[in-house]
């Protein structure tokens, strides 16, 4: 059955063309902004952050790398969120935060997945980004899926022959 038809609008809601006719344009209220300069406006998301805060911001993300690098996850994924809160936002720092997370909650299911969307967001970020499939495919391999796991691994040594992260992997596989 098809729907009902809306009905017609009251008769005493409707405006006549005569109403229109008696405003004068010239009489309307324009407050301040009636030939008043722009006012200043704070800094707005996007914009580009103080230098010394993204500095600030890469020495942060620098010692979430060492972090990991000593297998110190939770203190990596807590100076990688602080490099992201001084203006860093790329698919290399996506991709650390994501892997981190993921080893620093022990590798549990959820975060896994939670994790795989971090590195889905990263990877469009940056597409060629070699860490982006190599710590995929940690993350399938920690999760027992061995063909995804491998796949990503020789993605990212496609991208990136050099890549220690995927060949070590795939050499122990």
């Amino acid at each position: 059955a098809a729907a009902p038809a809306a009905a017609p609008p009251k008769a005493e809601t409707v405006i006549h063309d005569v109403e229109l006719d008696d405003i004068d344009l010239d009489d309307i209220d324009l407050g301040e902004i009636d030939g008043a300069p722009e006012p200043e406006f704070e800094p707005a998301l996007g914009e580009d952050p103080d230098p010394r805060d993204y500095e600030e911001g890469q020495m942060l993300f620098n010692e979430g790398v060492s972090a990991m690098h000593e297998g110190d996850y939770a203190t990596a994924v807590a100076r990688f969120e602080e490099a992201y809160d001084h203006g860093l936002d790329d698919a290399e720092l996506r991709a650390m935060i994501a892997f981190a997370r993921f080893r620093n909650n022990g590798g549990d299911e959820a975060t896994a997945h939670e994790s795989l969307e971090q590195l889905k967001y990263a990877e469009e970020m940056d597409p060629s980004l070699d860490l982006v499939y190599a710590y995929r495919g940690a993350i399938y391999l920690g999760l027992g899926i061995e063909d995804h796991a491998r796949e990503s691994f020789r993605y990212a040594l496609e991208l990136n022959p050099d890549c220690e992260l995927a060949n070590d992997y795939i050499n122990n596989m």
